[in-house]
């Protein structure tokens, strides 16, 4: 489904949202559950892709219905894959996650992952443009989480849970909520008029929308 001029989403299950920008090159933005290769690829058959026509992953957060096919769709094309430093630890499984829910859903789900977590990522860092995405820091749901902006489309991944009313993603699954609040203020020093999240549909009027969540805090 195309969202916006050379946004789509991917039909890639309902865990979770994974999107593709077009331009300047092919690049997916997360990766959804683990086993989702296959289904990616149907996806971006339907408008006229490859995976081995992408050439970046930018996963948004550590967790596994984010990152979890992400190493399975390296290995087809050796693509850049690129996660914040601040959450490499917990996808390599260094680091425990706090967030229960988190930890629950790494023992359901790590199992599944045919080649374990992305390894040799690359970082992202807080105003650093990637093609035409900007990168937005917004720690609270993990330490490293990232929301990315594109004209006036803003990709919150799991900053916030897009419907008709936002809300913030529930306490059980954030590292650090009353951060995840306050990053939600970093994102309204941002224009932007659509937005799309991991959890949720694309919404329009989403600045204000987001200004009415901040203010409701």
């Amino acid at each position: 489904m195309e969202i916006a001029p050379g946004v789509h989403q991917l039909s890639a299950g309902r865990a979770s949202n994974v999107f593709l920008v077009t331009e300047p090159v092919p690049t997916l933005i997360d990766s959804g559950t683990p086993r989702k290769g296959k289904k990616i690829a149907d996806a971006l058959a339907e408008i006229g892709l490859s995976l081995g026509d992408v050439q970046r992953l930018i996963l948004t957060h550590w967790h596994l219905d984010h990152i979890g096919s992400a190493e399975e769709m390296r290995r087809v094309n050796d693509m850049e894959v690129y996660l914040h430093p601040l959450d490499v630890p917990y996808a390599l499984r260094e680091k425990p996650a706090r967030a229960h829910g988190a930890r629950l859903a790494t023992r359901l789900m790590g199992r599944r992952m045919r080649y374990g977590p992305p390894r040799n990522t690359l970082p992202l860092a807080h105003g650093q443009r990637i093609g035409d995405l900007e990168v937005i820091h917004t720690p609270g749901h993990t330490p490293g989480h990232v929301s990315l902006l594109q004209g006036g489309v803003l990709f919150a991944a799991d900053a916030l849970m897009t419907a008709e009313k936002f809300r913030v993603p529930p306490f059980l699954l954030n590292e650090d909520t009353a951060q995840a609040r306050a990053s939600l203020k970093i994102l309204l020093e941002y224009q932007f008029h659509t937005a799309v999240s991991g959890h949720g549909r694309t919404v329009d009027d989403a600045r204000t929308k987001l200004a009415s969540l901040v203010d409701s805090q």
